[in-house]
């Protein structure tokens, strides 16, 4: 029988996303799962589907902290009591830089995706563990090196210039 498939689309600026991905690789019950994981900028799809952020309705702030607490601590995930800084961050350069980790783990046989798992383990412990501001070109840039090395790193920005260079100007 086909081991269960699930997709899992990520945004390290969401908490409930973070919760999900951490139990999704950490919790037993799920190895036997295929699992892929796609890296979304989540601000771009509610503003193409022309919902309101979240953050943005009155006294939504303080039940999606209170929640993500609570589900951090029922399910044991290792979670900041304190929100990150500028939450919410603008987390499209990091999107783009997971997507094209994303694009290059998919040229793999065996369907894995070590290089966006990686850069996922880092960046919501980041995020979500350690409330580091994971937003900033310079800590963008350093966790990217600090995964990848130099060469690579300085790859996966070019990538994420050039696309961010296409994508504006392009229409829709």
């Amino acid at each position: 029988m086909a081991a269960p498939k699930i997709t899992l689309y990520v945004d390290t600026v969401s908490p409930f996303a973070y919760l999900a991905y951490y139990i999704l690789r950490h919790d037993e019950v799920f190895k036997g799962c295929d699992i892929t994981y796609v890296p979304i900028f989540l601000g771009g799809l509610m503003h193409k589907c022309g919902n309101t952020a979240p953050i943005k309705i009155k006294n939504k702030d303080t039940w999606i902290n209170t929640e993500r607490l609570r589900w951090a601590r029922h399910f044991s995930v290792p979670m900041t009591p304190g929100l990150p800084p500028d939450f919410p961050a603008n987390t499209l350069p990091i999107m783009r830089a997971l997507c094209g980790l994303a694009e290059s783990d998919a040229a793999a046989a065996d369907g894995k995706q070590p290089r966006l798992t990686k850069a996922l383990d880092e960046f919501f412990s980041q995020y979500w563990e350690h409330a580091a501001a994971t937003h900033k070109p310079e800590v963008l840039r350093a966790t990217m090196v600090g995964l990848f090395g130099e060469a690579e790193a300085e790859e996966s920005r070019a990538c994420w210039l050039y696309l961010s260079t296409t994508l504006s100007t392009h229409p829709r």
